[in-house]
């Protein structure tokens, strides 16, 4: 067994408008004591690739990438990625935060009126509209979002999106051995009990008074759970 000091962690980061505020992210992780390295789940971007396309290049993305690391930590569409990859994993441990693993008709429909947004109107109507229910049940922070490219931008946000509707992991979350662990929200407004299944090796950790962010509402509950996971 390795020793703690060197793993190394390969983390799939969420769906973002500017891959820039992944720092947000990096800093949450801070008390992880390995090597991070981040990647950007839309690195290789096309708003023309379809969802059966882009899954097909993350599992031959994931098949080069995975003797690299020691485990995997996916956020959102990361987790989604993962999810959908569990198979390529059975030696690894994988963190999951709040990934759906089946759409709901809420989350649909809450998903939806964002990609709408970004597709019609703009992308930062689209972004306060992701943010007033990825940051309930707290209030949206103040913070200057810069993006080098609007269209870009919608585009990464919307296809993003489109993405994660209708995946269905649930199969593959109850049979699989792979060690997972998925943190959830428990006052989550977008992925919840309702769209999450337990997994079979158990592992699904509801973290109260928490939204989306987990790690950012209760960063000390997070914690305790995290690192035995991450260390055993």
């Amino acid at each position: 067994m390795k020793s703690v000091s060197t793993k190394k962690i390969l983390v799939i980061g969420p769906v973002l408008a500017a891959w820039a505020e992944i720092r947000v992210i990096e800093q949450s992780l801070g008390f992880i004591p390995h090597t991070l390295i981040f990647i950007d789940p839309l690195e290789d971007f096309s708003s023309d690739e379809n969802r059966v396309d882009f899954y097909n290049k993350w599992r031959e993305k994931l098949t080069v990438l995975q003797p690299e690391y020691d485990a995997f930590i996916g956020f959102s569409l990361g987790g989604v990625i993962l999810q959908e990859n569990l198979d390529l994993l059975t030696d690894k441990a994988v963190l999951l935060f709040s990934s759906p693993t089946f759409i709901d008709e809420t989350l649909s429909n809450r998903l939806n009126a964002v990609i709408k947004l970004a597709r019609e109107k703009s992308v930062f109507d689209a972004i306060r509209e992701k943010n007033r229910y990825v940051f309930s049940p707290y209030p949206v922070p103040d913070y200057v979002i810069n993006l080098t490219n609007d269209k870009i931008a919608a585009d990464r946000l919307a296809t993003g999106l489109e993405y994660v509707l209708g995946v269905d992991s649930r199969t593959k979350l109850q049979q699989t051995p792979t060690k997972v662990m998925h943190l959830i929200g428990e006052q989550s407004q977008l992925v919840n009990r309702d769209n999450v299944v337990a997994i079979n090796n158990g592992g699904l950790v509801v973290v109260p008074n928490a939204g989306m962010r987990v790690l950012q509402n209760n960063p000390s509950y997070c914690v305790d759970a995290i690192l035995p996971f991450l260390n055993g």
